[in-house]
């Protein structure tokens, strides 16, 4: 579905001609373009949607290297990294620490290598003792809604070709139809409130299947937990008498 197709449908769930929508004395083309992007805004926000996620590539300078962090990428949501490449070494999901649990880190292993990373606000920190001034780096993660520029654009649901879409289009347009049934011009709150719960609806039976397939992916030599270990260095559960059975 193209933005223009997008307009027409919702148009035509207000009873208007599309065709001389500047002349119908309620809505103009710019109100209805303000309620598709809206709608895609929340469509895009409402899930991990395949389509939302991006990587952007960057280069690591003196300054990243002394600073220890570099900017989040400005086209991707802030929490949204979740996976780091430098020179095509992963700094995985499971090695993004909270931010003061890195700087915990840091201080306890000043020189140490390990590819653990955080962030804080609209920051990355990479522990850059892994890392030289000049690598490339890769942030994976949920990017910023698109921002519809001409009629001509596809809709988030159709992410490669018009004719590919799934049935979130639609979703998207009846949260529009929500938002213009509930705005000053209609005041037609409760049927605002009926569409919109409708079209998240509709957004959570697309989403279902799909967040059944990524929980049945697997990690390979990747635990499900981290578990830290608390006995003293050196000792372990075979040389230390804690725990054991004096077997005869």
């Amino acid at each position: 579905m193209t933005n223009l197709e997008a307009k027409q449908m919702l148009a035509r769930k207000l009873d208007l001609d599309y065709a001389n929508i500047a002349n119908n004395g309620l809505f103009v083309d710019a109100d209805l373009q303000d309620y598709i992007q809206g709608a895609a805004q929340k469509a895009w926000d409402f899930h991990a949607w395949d389509f939302t996620e991006g990587a952007k590539t960057g280069t690591l300078s003196g300054t990243n290297i002394t600073n220890g962090y570099v900017d989040y990428p400005p086209d991707m949501v802030t929490g949204g990294a979740n996976n780091l490449v430098v020179n095509s070494q992963e700094f995985a999901l499971k090695d993004k620490l909270i931010y003061g649990d890195y700087r915990k880190f840091l201080e306890d292993n000043p020189s140490g290598q390990d590819k653990v990373w955080s962030e804080y606000k609209r920051y990355i920190f990479i522990n850059m003792n892994a890392c030289t001034a000049g690598q490339t780096f890769d942030v994976y993660g949920k990017l910023r809604c698109i921002t519809f520029s001409g009629d001509s654009d596809l809709l988030p649901f159709s992410p490669d070709t018009d004719n590919q879409e799934d049935s979130g289009n639609d979703a998207i347009v009846d949260l529009a139809y929500a938002e213009a049934m509930g705005s000053e011009k209609k005041k037609q709150y409760d049927v605002s409130a009926g569409i919109q719960k409708k079209a998240y609806g509709s957004l959570e039976i697309l989403w279902k299947p799909m967040a059944d397939y990524h929980a049945n992916q697997q990690a390979r030599n990747r635990p499900m937990f981290i578990v830290p270990n608390y006995f003293d260095k050196g000792r372990t559960a075979r040389n230390s008498p804690i725990g054991n059975f004096n077997i005869p």
